[in-house]
């Protein structure tokens, strides 16, 4: 029994070996086991490219707790954000909502412990920006950026 599968390794071997290998950047692995039990593993490294659209504005976004949003595109100079939340606990809700700029790590404006319902604008002109809430004790939020008329 062993010498047939050893004869049978030898035959498909070469052949699994081949067509596992053909992708580029694959690693095959195999491995045969007392048991005559053959496992055969392909690796395969792939690079994935994507590219995001920013929405254009107006943009709202709805959620709840940390996030960051999906990128969005203002066109004009001035432009406006407004927001909305809700919670069962007023007394002990927060929202703070920072305002980056796609390729900068420091927010262009951080609007802090804002109240349920307002708006502010931003002079920091064309672009892609994204916003990220920083949130406590809030049931929903909605904020929108939209080019100023």
């Amino acid at each position: 029994m062993i010498k047939r599968f050893a004869v049978t390794i030898l035959v498909i071997l070469p052949f699994l070996l081949t067509s596992c290998a053909a992708a580029s950047n694959s690693t095959v692995t195999v491995t045969i086991t007392p048991t005559n039990t053959v496992t055969v593993t392909k690796t395969v490294n792939v690079t994935v490219t994507a590219t995001v659209t920013p929405i254009s504005a107006p943009a709202t976004f709805t959620g709840g707790g940390d996030i960051s949003t999906a990128p969005f595109q203002i066109n004009s100079q001035d432009w406006t954000i407004s927001w909305t939340y809700t919670t069962t606990t007023p007394q002990y809700a927060s929202l703070s909502i920072n305002v980056y700029q796609i390729g900068n790590s420091l927010p262009i404006a951080t609007l802090d412990d804002v109240q349920p319902t307002g708006s502010s604008y931003s002079y920091s002109g064309p672009g892609q920006y994204y916003f990220q809430t920083n949130s406590a004790n809030i049931d929903s939020w909605t904020i929108t950026a939209k080019d100023a008329p």
